[in-house]
């Protein structure tokens, strides 16, 4: 049995995914701060801290709960608002998912799997898009997407 912590957890996609990993036999922690995610989504089973990841103290998280796994769902998905505050979706979707790479780092996490996201194909030039479409995102959502993922492979 691992630990995994969930950021967004108590969002749509992220709290099905909390499920699952309890339907599968780990222990869940969650991690969001509510701002689109819902209580009523939160399994009863798990964890649950009121936090957002661009927050300096989830290292207090991290050091309490010592996750072994860290399932990343939480970002700014609107795009609209992307468009018209693109600082405050990098802030987020770039800048909160290093933090949660540091903590990573510091407190051992073995394993570190990101949800990204079709915007960062842009325009799909075939479908189904797969993983060797050309990266070219056409929106600061999408940018700020795959610009994680790069930050990923090196931490790696």
């Amino acid at each position: 049995m691992k630990k995994v912590l969930v950021t967004g957890g108590a969002g749509f996609i992220g709290s099905h995914v909390v499920d699952r990993v309890i339907e599968e036999g780990h222990e869940v922690v969650i991690l969001d701060n509510l701002s689109t995610g819902k209580v009523q989504n939160i399994n009863v089973h798990a964890r649950f801290y009121i936090a957002d990841i661009r927050d300096k103290d989830i290292g207090d998280i991290f050091k309490i709960e010592k996750p072994d796994i860290v399932i990343h769902h939480a970002a700014q998905i609107d795009v609209q608002r992307s468009i018209k505050e693109p600082a405050f979706d990098g802030d987020i979707n770039i800048i909160g998912t290093v933090n949660m790479l540091e903590n990573c780092r510091k407190f051992g996490v073995d394993k570190f799997i990101y949800a990204s996201s079709a915007a960062i194909y842009g325009t799909p030039v075939y479908l189904p898009v797969d993983e060797k479409h050309s990266i070219e995102p056409i929106s600061y959502y999408g940018v700020s997407k795959y610009t994680p993922e790069l930050y990923i492979k090196v931490y790696n």
